[in-house]
């Protein structure tokens, strides 16, 4: 839910983005190999939700899909935290 609210105030109020997006996350823990699972679940929960004719509560972008490349970068730390970056690629 903490993701979700970030990039609702994040977006202020614009529309989701309909073209191709790039992800980049560092991802901070302990024993950072477990980025990549972090990476599918951060795309769905930014993106829209589908039902069976329609998408709802997009907040970055409608569907996963658009996620035309991304970038994982694991850090140690003492504390387990990520910090994502969201770039439009165009139409």
């Amino acid at each position: 839910m903490a993701l979700r609210l970030a990039a609702i105030e994040a977006m202020a109020g614009r529309k989701w983005f309909e073209g191709a997006v790039e992800l980049r996350l560092v991802y901070r823990a302990s024993q950072p190999g477990a980025a990549p699972p972090y990476l599918d679940g951060i795309m769905d929960t930014i993106g829209g939700s589908h039902g069976p004719s329609f998408i709802y509560l997009p907040i970055v972008y409608l569907d996963d899909g658009q996620v035309a490349t991304w970038h994982v970068n694991a850090e140690i730390a003492a504390t387990e935290s990520y910090e994502l970056d969201v770039t439009f690629l165009g139409r």
